[in-house]
C-alpha cells in the first residue's frame, strides 16, 4: 500500500523483472545452460497479474548463438526485453525450469528462488521451449 493507504500494484513499486531458466537434466563440462531475460514489469490490464513476455522460440536458440545478449521487442511499442545466455553449447535443450524470478527498483528487491518455487508448486516449474512450438 502507498502512504495514503491504497493499493500500489507490483510492477509501479517494480519496474524492472528478472527471470532466470537452467536446462533440465543438461551440464557442459559441469556447467548448466542458462538464460536469463531481464526486462521491464508490465502489468496486467486489471492490475492483478503481470503481462507475458512473448519469447521467440523458433529463433531462440539460433538467436542466442549468435549474439548471446539478444533483445526482443515487446508488442509494437519502443520497449523492449533482454534475453542472455551461458554455457550453450551442443544440442538446445528441450527444457527448463524456472529457478528465480526478481522485481526490482534501484533500491529494493523481491525475489524468489527455485526451492521456493518447488515449495509452492510441489514440483519444479518446466517450461518447454521446443523449437517447433
Amino acid at each position: 500500500k502507498n502512504d495514503s493507504g491504497g493499493k500500489v500494484y507490483a510492477c509501479e513499486k517494480f519496474p524492472n523483472f528478472e527471470m532466470l531458466l537452467q536446462a533440465e537434466g543438461v551440464a557442459n563440462s559441469g556447467n548448466t545452460p542458462t538464460i536469463v531475460i531481464r526486462g521491464p514489469c508490465v502489468s496486467s490490464d486489471d492490475g492483478r497479474g503481470l503481462n507475458p513476455l512473448m519469447i521467440p522460440l523458433k529463433s531462440l536458440h539460433k538467436n542466442l548463438r549468435e549474439n548471446p545478449i539478444f533483445r526482443v521487442g515487446i508488442g509494437q511499442g519502443t520497449d523492449s526485453f533482454i534475453l542472455s545466455a551461458q554455457y550453450l553449447y551442443g544440442d538446445w535443450p528441450r527444457y527448463w525450469n524456472v529457478v528465480g524470478v526478481k522485481l526490482s527498483n534501484d533500491t529494493e528487491n523481491i525475489s524468489i528462488d527455485g526451492y521456493e518455487i518447488i515449495s509452492l508448486l510441489d514440483q519444479p516449474l518446466t517450461l518447454d521451449f521446443a523449437e517447433d512450438q
